[in-house]
């Protein structure tokens, strides 16, 4: 089962042109649940849309959405082409925290959770 989950720059840092405005909450589920609908349509095939830059995974200065598969620990998909197709265990800040980790945690919830 494909869980989407969405991040700003704050945690991964995009390349964007500093003018522009940042994403609202709004945004940001409404982005998250139009990526919802698309994959849900698309299937695995509609991964690959979300490898790249595009008007589905990147919107406004901070706001894109990624794919990951917590059952075996993967990146599947991000705008960052840095990590996209890495281990989990691998994706962490400075700090040595895992960032991958809240959002799994979330999508185990019997209801969806923001991180």
């Amino acid at each position: 089962m494909l869980k989407l989950f969405l991040t700003s720059s704050l945690l991964i840092v995009p390349t964007f042109a500093a003018a522009q405005e940042a994403a609202t909450a709004e945004e940001v589920l409404q982005k998250t649940r139009e990526a919802a609908v698309y994959l849900a349509k698309e299937g695995a095939d509609g991964i690959a849309t979300f490898k790249s830059k595009n008007p589905l995974s990147v919107w406004k200065a901070d706001g894109y959405i990624f794919v990951i598969d917590c059952e075996h620990g993967k990146m599947l998909a991000n705008a960052n082409l840095a990590i996209a197709g890495a281990p989990l265990a691998r994706i962490h800040d400075n700090l040595g925290l895992y960032l991958a980790k809240p959002y799994c945690e979330n999508g185990q919830r019997p209801k969806w959770g923001l991180v």
